[in-house]
């Protein structure tokens, strides 16, 4: 099926239409920055010409959208960002240091921690890593401006084939998380998300718009937001969770009578035992 509202998706609207539930017909398918900055683990840069280089550090230069590259015997070179194909880096240390303190519940550490990460590997791929995780706290802490901000941080001047349905989808909670002020900016990055993204993009914008649709009090638009990425996105598994779940609660709040909300908990549970969702899934569990 095409993830893009056409082919099998189009058909499900036609059905929409002429028997006057949508919501039921997807239902009985379900059932059946400008710093310099230096990063210190070693890495790997493959430049688009195939040339593969060993570096000791990288220092992001902002004005000039290049890194300074520094080799194991301290020499230096200019390499533009446009020149390199991709960098490959070890997990670096204050990284791991902020996953040991998010799993000791100590979340001031973790985002200073996470703070130096963003800055000193920036533009080389921890720093969205580290990025999404400060977002994810700030969330939590309920300060969705800062979650956008840093988010912000990170993915502005890149280009969104770079970024992970991840942290796309993080920087999209966070712009929800602001409320209606920013609902015009995210309708604009979701339905360019939807109409050109790869599949796991498309899910995670899927899931983006059914938050939004939720917010404006559309309960079955964004029930239907969820189950078209349980039906349609069934491969990307990075999504599944997040779907089955929020599509359980949907059908919660709209008093569905048929038990459908416990099966797809239990779909959840089954199928994707390690997620957090699951965790929240058996504490609802009928």
């Amino acid at each position: 099926m095409n993830e893009k509202e056409t082919g099998g998706d189009v058909a499900m609207k036609k059905n929409m239409k002429s028997n006057g539930s949508g919501l039921m017909t997807l239902l009985s398918i379900v059932f059946v920055c400008g710093t310099v900055v230096m990063a210190s683990a070693e890495s790997t840069v493959t430049k688009t010409d195939g040339t593969v280089v060993k570096v000791k550090a990288l220092r992001w230069v902002e004005g000039q959208a290049s890194f300074n590259v520094v080799q194991a015997d301290g020499s230096t070179f200019m390499l533009p960002k446009a020149s390199i194909e991709k960098i490959e880096m070890d997990k670096p240390p204050k990284f791991a240091l902020a996953e040991s303190q998010l799993n000791s519940k100590q979340f001031d550490a973790a985002i200073f921690s996470l703070e130096s990460v963003v800055s000193e590997y920036a533009k080389q791929g921890w720093d969205v890593e580290a990025a999404s995780q400060l977002a994810e706290i700030y969330l939590r802490k309920n300060d969705p401006k800062k979650a956008a901000a840093v988010m912000e941080t990170v993915v502005r001047g890149v280009a969104k084939i770079e970024l992970s349905a991840d942290a796309q989808l993080m920087y999209w909670k966070a712009l929800l998380g602001q409320g209606a002020g920013s609902m015009a900016k995210l309708k604009v990055e979701l339905d360019e998300a939807i109409a050109t993204g790869q599949r796991d993009i498309v899910a995670a914008a899927y899931i983006a718009r059914g938050g939004m649709n939720h917010i404006k009090n559309d309960r079955e638009a964004a029930l239907l937001d969820y189950l078209r990425v349980v039906i349609l996105f069934e491969n990307v598994k990075s999504i599944q969770p997040e779907a089955l779940f929020k599509a359980a609660a949907l059908l919660d709040e709209l008093k569905d009578r048929g038990g459908r909300g416990d099966i797809l908990r239990r779909m959840l549970i089954d199928k994707y035992p390690e997620s957090s969702y699951t965790t929240q899934a058996r504490s609802k569990m009928s």
